[in-house]
């Protein structure tokens, strides 16, 4: 017998932002700052993103997340993919896009991030970050390949 679920599934969308800097393609992580609420991973190397708000469809939702998140403008390039796991009884899905960002040495950050890199993506296995996130830079290297 199947459990029935009584919450909707929570839908988050993501941005793999790249930028050229001296002719090499550079990736946008953010430093997550949330000590209080999520201890586990402050401190950890992120993408920008967030939830998707209810009657929002998923590339305005990107496009704002990324905004609030470091005050960037994108362009949505294509679709990366996609991830669905439980937390505590309600599913979450996750949907990573690759975008250009269009403004990238005007960042500012929210105040749930601490700092930001720029990086190649040979620098990403050295950096420390969720294993969803390095599986989605990995499947996407040869989209970002410098």
């Amino acid at each position: 017998m199947i459990k029935e679920k009584s919450e909707a599934p929570v839908i988050f969308v993501a941005g793999i932002l790249e930028r050229i800097d001296c002719n090499l393609k550079k990736v946008l992580f953010q430093t997550r700052w949330k000590p209080k609420t999520s201890p586990m991973y402050s401190g950890m190397l992120e993408i920008p993103g967030g939830r998707v708000n209810d009657y929002e469809n998923i590339f305005d939702a990107l496009q704002r997340e990324v905004r609030e998140e470091c005050g960037l403008k994108i362009k949505i390039i294509k679709l990366i993919g996609a991830n669905s796991y439980f937390i505590k009884d309600i599913q979450r899905i996750e949907i990573t896009f690759l975008c250009k960002a269009i403004n990238p040495s005007e960042i500012k950050l929210s105040h749930e991030h601490a700092d930001y890199k720029w990086l190649k993506i040979t620098e990403v296995n050295a950096i420390k970050i969720t294993d969803y996130i390095k599986k989605i830079i990995d499947s996407s290297a040869e989209d970002i390949a410098e």
